[in-house]
């Protein structure tokens, strides 16, 4: 996975103070067992480093402001719906990333809500 998902994971952590589920989507291109360890461990550290931080600051609000001065909301949505943004976050699965952001789409536009 690129490292811009490790970073994502981290914000996610020190923003969501309960516990989280995370789920690797592979569209049938596994790694071989000793990378998908090696992910799940990258991953781990990447919840805890997260964590870590949180307790070091003050907390934030819900939708506060986040990654890159933006609410996390808005800095998934950018991901899932500008083509350059995709390209940047994610260059090894496209097809994952593009099917994810479909179900992002989708949901959104269900729920009435605007995109950023």
């Amino acid at each position: 996975m690129p490292d811009p998902v490790y970073e994502l994971l981290s914000e996610v952590a020190a923003l969501a103070p309960q516990s989280l589920i995370i789920t690797i989507e592979r569209d049938g291109a596994y790694p071989n067992m000793l990378q998908l360890l090696a992910q799940l461990d990258r991953a781990r550290e990447a919840v805890a480093a997260g964590r870590a931080r949180a307790r070091s600051i003050v907390p934030r609000p819900v939708g506060a402001v986040g990654i890159a001065g933006r609410g996390l909301e808005a800095e998934l949505a950018r991901v899932f719906t500008n083509e350059s943004v995709r390209a940047a976050f994610a260059t090894d699965d496209p097809a994952g990333l593009a099917m994810a952001a479909g179900s992002f789409g989708r949901k959104r536009i269900a729920a009435g809500g605007p995109f950023p």
